[in-house]
């Protein structure tokens, strides 16, 4: 009689690597066989029919008689929570690695095993009704009994249908079979004969022997670079802004997207950190906004901004102002209007009566005693020109015509 056993488990990940490698190892393992009364299944017979139960993981087995009947074959599945990978994830390669136990092979001319596709009902809770849901085409190269090792892990390496089959948001599951299980040949021996590959299964111990499902990916790249820094006005003319600023470190920092106002300026390069705005008008403010971005598209949502005023050509202020009278009796007012040129942005008035200043471009006072009283206006402009005018005398006189 003969047996062929292969193992089953479900497994998930419980260590990193590094940023792009990820092993994953099990939580729970079985093994699901198809078991025959002695002279009853051929080796067709016992290979299509349904699992009849299961039993700790861990061996491939098979054993047979010289009358061609099988007792015993074993089915082993892998199934991963691989979900920490993430949709977004790009496979560049995986590996399963079995640490071997034993082996055997008495009469089958060199068992060898493979790594298959698998379907179980229920990945969170394997059964024996899982033993026909395992694939027949080849996930990975297989390895022979000879080149099994029993003291080392046995990797098979998978290939591009095989990495296909990783759910990245789920769970991946593969099978461990026989290579004569899969293509349906097998030597036969002469007598009681048994072929067996073992592997150790999952303990809740530690993962020293544990099945290892081994992940090498790459993640898109979705981090931003850092914004730019220390943005001023280095120097500004009447005509002109040039803006200088700290470009971030960030290694795959592409460019500084500008804006002039609220308009599309400029894109500069990574290697840019000015921009020189010209034909500009004197005393208009202008705002630079910014953001950057990497070679992934990636934005720095945060707009880092400034603005600046160029000077005014025309040069500094000159202070001039009329008066609607010069002479006035108390308690009417004066007003005095602005005629300073060119752009003065501030002013002062000064009373000559000890009173308060006026900051107003046009003004209105209203004296409350006699006498004769200098108005002076001083003014500034943006860029922090300044001017006072020559000042202009009032009399304020009485209720009753005398001072």
């Amino acid at each position: 009689m003969k047996y062929l056993f292969c193992l089953l488990f479900v497994v998930t990940i419980i260590g990193i690597v590094s940023a792009d490698t990820t092993i994953f190892y099990p939580t729970q393992d079985l093994a699901m066989y198809r078991q025959c009364s002695p002279g009853t299944c051929s080796w067709g017979t016992i290979r299509s029919g349904a699992g009849t139960g299961s039993t700790a993981a861990g061996s491939n087995e098979e054993y047979s008689s010289s009358w061609g009947w099988y007792t015993y074959n074993y089915r082993s599945g892998l199934c991963w929570n691989t979900s920490t990978l993430g949709s977004a994830a790009t496979i560049t390669g995986a590996t399963i690695s079995l640490y071997g136990s034993s082996k055997q092979d008495s009469a089958l001319n060199s068992l060898s095993s493979v790594i298959v596709g698998f379907t179980p009902t229920n990945s969170a809770a394997l059964a024996s009704g899982d033993y026909n849901k395992t694939a027949s085409s080849l996930f990975a190269p297989k390895i022979t009994s000879a080149n099994w090792s029993t003291s080392a892990y046995n990797n098979f390496t998978l290939n591009a249908a095989g990495i296909a089959t990783i759910n990245k948001p789920g769970i991946s599951c593969f099978a461990f079979r026989s290579n004569e299980d899969v293509s349906g040949t097998i030597v036969e021996g002469n007598g009681n004969n048994q072929a067996f590959i073992k592997f150790y299964p999952w303990t809740t111990a530690g993962q020293t022997k544990d099945e290892m499902l081994t992940i090498t990916y790459t993640t898109p790249d979705t981090t931003p670079p850092a914004s730019i820094t220390n943005l001023a006005n280095n120097t500004a003319t009447c005509t002109a802004i040039n803006w200088n600023w700290t470009n971030p470190v960030n290694a795959d920092f592409n460019h500084t997207y500008i804006m002039k106002d609220t308009v599309w300026y400029a894109n500069v390069s990574n290697t840019t950190s000015y921009s020189n705005w010209t034909g500009l008008t004197g005393g208009q403010t202008y705002t630079i906004s910014t953001k950057t971005y990497d070679t992934s598209g990636n934005s720095n949502l945060t707009w880092v901004n400034q603005s600046a005023i160029p000077t005014s050509c025309a040069g500094a202020p000159i202070a001039s102002f009329t008066t609607n009278k010069n002479f006035l009796r108390i308690p009417n007012p004066i007003s005095v209007t602005d005629t300073s040129t060119p752009t003065p942005t501030s002013w002062q008035w000064s009373w000559g009566d000890g009173t308060a200043n006026s900051t107003t471009q046009n003004a209105t006072h209203t004296y409350t005693k006699r006498g004769k009283f200098n108005i002076i206006l001083s003014v500034a402009d943006f860029n922090g020109g300044s001017n006072t005018s020559a000042p202009m005398s009032v009399k304020v006189v009485g209720y009753e015509n005398y001072y």
